[in-house]
């Protein structure tokens, strides 16, 4: 293991701290006391960018959750770098308090089916033109609620040397490149336009700015969002296109715009404990992000639950009729038993079984995914393996242990 100085973690924050500043902005000092949220004003996006730059200086991966979500509910409000070079070189999480309350006793209350219909009508269901594209490729789009795992198994599909699976392309929920980036360009949302800029670049071997003048381009003439498929269909290398955006999953017609327009695509439907993705979206704020939490009128505290009942309830109905292209795969079973659930995706995929299945030993395919421009979860840049005890962390809170009505009854019908 290679020890990491203190003063190497201050240089990565001094540079980070200072990019894109101008001197006068950038004078400060920082020591081993400063602390990153209160003295330097990061973000979480910025944490992740530094955690990555210090990865680069160790031999192996470091699993920075241990830092920064110690007792795995509520994340730390901020650290220090002697913290940091602690946790790096000595006791791993010595440095940070543990809470032994339950974070989630107060952000949890019983929902309804009024709930969940009340964020259906808060979604816009668009009327989207009749069309429909036949690719060379195999196109499969991977479905699920939000913060049921799909980044991960994204990337292990990735692994696959006959797959391309890039980061959230967010395309099928809109009419046209414009009005996608419309919707997308706020400060908030930006990063999500970032897929196919960075889809483009790899499958054509294109410089950044040219592939994002393409999407410039595209929005300014309202070309369709399919004209990306078309694009990228001939000069892909890999037999499959795996489109991961779980945002699809929010508006029934979005799922059955995706059947109509490519009537051969192929459908995974990841589907997570909701007792984990219920802790996962209260872990990150989920709702701040999503802007019919706010428009709904729904409780903040009725929300995680209530996402997952209606984005669970649209796959089901959408997926009913094309069952024979349809693959159900438990999150649970694909990170306690990651090679027999990859064989069954493989095979499903109809490709050849590969042993290529974790992106922590095979970077080769995420060279260019970078904190600062991913959509999807940033935990996949602070874990260090295919974590299996990931699946039941949320048995150790009370209340994360009950259901809703709503919720058990999808549960209990089989799909």
């Amino acid at each position: 293991m290679t020890l990491i100085q203190e003063s190497e973690i201050i240089d990565i924050i001094f540079k980070q701290f200072t990019a894109g500043k101008e001197s006068t902005d950038a004078d400060i000092a920082i020591t081993g006391s400063t602390q990153l949220v209160r003295d330097l004003g990061f973000s979480s996006v910025e944490f992740v960018v530094i955690f990555e730059k210090i990865q680069a200086l160790r031999s192996e991966r470091i699993n920075f959750i241990d830092l920064i979500m110690p007792d795995r509910s509520t994340y730390v409000e901020d650290l220090s770098i002697t913290q940091i070079f602690q946790f790096l070189n000595y006791s791993p999480t010595a440095q940070i308090s543990k809470s032994h309350t339950d974070p989630y006793a107060e952000q949890r209350d019983v929902i309804q089916k009024d709930d969940i219909d009340l964020l259906n009508q808060a979604i816009r269901h668009q009327t989207y033109p009749q069309e429909k594209v036949n690719t060379s490729i195999q196109l499969c789009f991977l479905l699920s609620a939000p913060r049921s795992g799909s980044t991960l198994l994204r990337r292990m599909l990735g692994c696959h040397p006959d797959i391309y699976a890039p980061m959230e392309l967010h395309l099928m929920s809109y009419l046209d490149f414009q009005q996608r980036y419309q919707e997308l360009s706020d400060q908030d949302h930006k990063h999500l336009l970032e897929g196919t800029i960075v889809a483009r670049q790899e499958v054509r071997g294109m410089k950044r700015s040219i592939s994002a003048a393409v999407d410039q381009m595209y929005a300014r003439d309202r070309r369709p969002v399919s004209q990306f498929f078309n694009e990228i269909d001939p000069h892909l290398k890999q037999k499959v296109l795996v489109d991961k955006t779980p945002t699809y999953a929010f508006s029934l017609s979005t799922l059955e715009r995706i059947k109509q327009t490519f009537p051969q695509a192929k459908f995974i439907h990841l589907k997570r404990s909701p007792n984990a993705v219920i802790k996962s979206m209260i872990d990150s704020e989920l709702g701040q992000l999503i802007r019919f939490q706010k428009t709904s009128g729904i409780h903040t505290n009725r929300f995680a639950e209530a996402l997952w009942c209606l984005c669970e309830q649209n796959i089901r109905t959408s997926l009913h009729d094309v069952s024979d292209r349809a693959i159900l795969i438990n999150y649970e079973s694909l990170v306690t038993d990651p090679e027999a659930t990859m064989t069954q995706l493989h095979e499903f995929l109809g490709l050849t079984p590969s042993t290529q299945i974790d992106p922590y030993s095979n970077q080769t395919n995420f060279s260019k995914e970078q904190a600062g421009q991913f959509a999807g979860d940033l935990k996949t840049f602070l874990r260090k393996s295919i974590d299996p005890s990931v699946a039941n962390e949320w048995k150790k809170f009370d209340s994360l242990q009950w259901l809703s009505p709503p919720t058990q009854d999808l549960l209990s019908v089989h799909n």
